[in-house]
């Protein structure tokens, strides 16, 4: 709840072990919101299972990392970010250099985290959220900002987690990312899931809710019109999601109920309407 707001609404999503999911929307749609929630960083209502434990236990933090869409660099060189974190989650790394040999940074673990290059610090916090061996992996935008060969570079990363079987939930506005790397595909906007689709028809979901539009005559840009992504009325209860919110996310096949045990509205597949 933001004020008198409520940030997610009926919000029902279900991945099964080792599939993908993408967040589409616009920005303020609640997709990193979703992301809090599932670590446990804000307070709402209803339930979150990460393969049948609750989100907000610690055995289901253990189960998940985070990689935030901006890395805020700690006061701290890149090898002893990796080591405090690890001791955290005690997760003991044995050789820092060989840890981050995958991510292209085991020569800079002696550089200050804040001397990383942009695409330098993305990798540096795919590298934070692997710490544990984690079954589940929340990315925030893992390709904004970076140039052409630093993209490729994340997407063939992300390629590679899946392909070992992780469980990734992403939130991207980039297209050919949602369609390499996720099954399915959820449009958020305004807190409400209005649809979930396979990603091989989200040109489908794409021609149904989204119009293009010219902005400011500099070419074509994505329009949210509000009667087409609907709205969300605003809630006198504390907590997150509404009453009738059944929030079953992560890698789990089953679904705990919200407060008010009802069905979500969003969730419904798209066609090719």
């Amino acid at each position: 709840m933001f004020g008198p707001r409520a940030a997610l609404q009926d919000l029902s999503l279900a991945v099964p072990a080792g599939q993908s999911l993408a967040l589409w929307g616009p920005n303020g749609a609640g997709k990193s919101t979703t992301f809090h929630a599932m670590l446990g960083l804000v307070p709402y209502q209803g339930t979150i299972r990460i393969f049948g434990e609750d989100a907000r236990s610690v055995k289901a933090r253990r189960m998940v990392g985070w990689a935030p869409q901006d890395l805020a660099p700690p006061d701290m060189t890149v090898g002893r970010a990796v080591r405090f974190l690890a001791e955290l989650r005690e997760a003991p790394v044995a050789s820092v250099g060989a840890f981050l040999e995958p991510f292209g940074l085991a020569a800079e673990t002696a550089l200050p985290v804040a001397a990383l290059s942009g695409g330098q610090r993305k990798r540096l916090s795919l590298a934070l959220a692997l710490l544990g061996d984690p079954q589940v992996l929340l990315l925030d935008e893992p390709t904004a900002n970076l140039d052409p060969a630093g993209r490729t570079q994340m997407l063939d990363l992300l390629s590679g987690l899946r392909a070992r079987g992780k469980t990734l939930f992403l939130a991207s506005h980039r297209l050919g990312d949602v369609r390499r790397l996720c099954d399915q595909v959820a449009l958020l906007c305004d807190g409400v899931v209005n649809r979930v689709c396979a990603a091989g028809r989200f040109g489908a979901l794409q021609r149904r809710f989204l119009a293009p539009r010219s902005f400011m005559g500099l070419g074509t840009a994505v329009d949210w019109p509000e009667r087409r992504c609907g709205s969300v009325a605003s809630a006198s209860e504390s907590g997150l999601f509404g009453t009738r919110t059944r929030a079953v996310a992560g890698a789990c096949s089953g679904g705990g109920e919200g407060e008010g045990k009802g069905e979500g509205k969003g969730g419904s597949s798209c066609g090719d309407g």
